[in-house]
């Protein structure tokens, strides 16, 4: 989600910065407020912190540093994945079907997206799409915006694959 978020690498983490005067930041914290109403911070940046903190223990994202108003720092987890294994394929939607996360935002245009590669481990970032437990994925911004394949990350992700290696 390049629009809604500048990223910046510092001191050997990454520093992600909210745009608020991007549509989609606007139309995703109004979906998400609700389900953050207990909270200092913007629903976008509470969404993702939640996210990552699920998955910590499973070394698939970046680990929370610090978060506040308007950004999150985070450990470094690499550059942008152009392909994945079915293997990695396999672990990734293991995990992420063991916490109940749906990522939402993996392949789009049949590109993988959002996936990044460190030391030959992949890592997911950006989850400010993903659907969390009982909240669902953010459904106005798939119709207003472009066209995400929402809820099944495996699927989305085997198909990129065999069109990838057949």
């Amino acid at each position: 989600m390049s629009n809604t978020a500048n990223i910046v690498l510092r001191d050997e983490n990454i520093l992600k910065t909210i745009n608020f005067y991007s549509r989609t930041t606007k139309l995703v914290n109004s979906f998400l407020k609700p389900y953050y109403k207990d909270t200092e911070i913007e629903p976008i940046v509470a969404h993702e912190v939640k996210a990552l903190q699920m998955l910590a223990e499973y070394d698939i994202a970046p680990i929370v540093k610090a978060y506040g108003k308007g950004f999150i720092e985070m450990s470094y987890v690499g550059e942008e994945a152009k392909s994945v294994s079915l293997e990695q394929i396999d672990h990734i939607v293991s995990i992420l079907n063991k916490a109940g996360i749906v990522h939402n935002d993996l392949v789009f245009n049949d590109q993988l997206r959002n996936c990044t590669i460190l030391n030959g481990k992949v890592y997911l970032i950006d989850f400010q799409l993903a659907s969390i437990g009982r909240i669902p994925p953010v459904e106005d911004i798939r119709e207003k915006f472009w066209r995400i394949n929402y809820g099944s990350d495996e699927k989305q992700l085997r198909k990129l694959w065999l069109k990838d290696h057949l």
